[in-house]
């Protein structure tokens, strides 16, 4: 299973009460349930950078703590294997049907506002589809 759908389902396993998001204090163990230790002042700085509100974390404020963690290289091997999950016609893009389908997979709901949103903001050069480039913008962005 790749690394991303490992740390949906991490993080989802730990949402108790607001949507989409986990409790600031719940990070510590999350973090430990994907194979991350860090001393307690480790963990408040984290919090501190990634939570607006200081105590709920969304996912992907998740991620860019993982991605803080771990290597460059890893990271954009991560992206890659990602990229080529969501593209299952391995034409190098990302289409509407084949964004919907993953992120149902991931145990994303979305509606087709919310989908057309995503679609919006990753498809820069307004082609309809998310290339390679638009996708790994999205992430490291978001």
């Amino acid at each position: 299973m790749i690394y991303f759908t490992d740390l949906r389902e991490a993080f989802s396993l730990f949402i108790k009460s607001k949507p989409g998001k986990v409790a600031a204090n719940d990070i510590g163990a999350l973090l430990k349930t994907v194979g991350q230790s860090c001393t307690d002042e480790e963990l408040h700085a984290i919090i501190t950078q990634a939570s607006e509100d200081k105590n709920l974390i969304s996912f992907n404020q998740f991620l860019r703590i993982m991605e803080n963690r771990r290597p460059a290289h890893d990271l954009e091997s991560e992206i890659q294997e990602t990229f080529r999950r969501f593209d299952k016609g391995g034409n190098g893009r990302i289409s509407m049907k084949e964004l919907r389908r993953m992120m149902g997979q991931l145990g994303e709901r979305l509606t087709d506002d919310e989908l057309d949103d995503m679609m919006r903001e990753a498809d820069l050069n307004g082609d309809g589809q998310i290339d390679f480039k638009e996708f790994r913008l999205l992430l490291m962005n978001n």
